[in-house]
């Protein structure tokens, strides 16, 4: 996201993160590695237990969130959503932007 961050600026897209940790740990993390988007800090997991991105247990897994990237339109409703299968694996670019594209016509 980091990398592409212009792209979305341009097609006029607001990009943010959650993440499953306190406010405090969240604010010391991002001190420590800027990004160019803002972050939400989502402790208790419900927004990430909305999403269907919570994961207790699995092969690689306890107590965790799994990656994603949601497209949401100016009305609030999900257009597009890409749950990663573990950590590594994140949507492309082009993946992406392809939905930025779509969500737009």
């Amino acid at each position: 996201m980091r990398r592409d961050y212009t792209q979305y600026q341009a097609a006029n897209v607001s990009v943010f993160a959650i993440a499953a940790q306190s406010a405090e740990t969240l604010r010391q993390w991002t001190d420590k590695n800027p990004l160019p988007f803002d972050w939400l800090a989502d402790p208790d997991r419900s927004v990430i237990k909305a999403y269907g991105l919570y994961v207790l247990l699995s092969y690689d897994s306890f107590n965790l969130a799994r990656p994603a990237a949601v497209l949401i339109d100016s009305q609030g409703i999900v257009r597009f959503i890409y749950r990663c299968r573990h950590q590594w694996d994140i949507p492309s670019s082009e993946v992406m932007m392809a939905a930025v594209k779509r969500l737009s016509q």
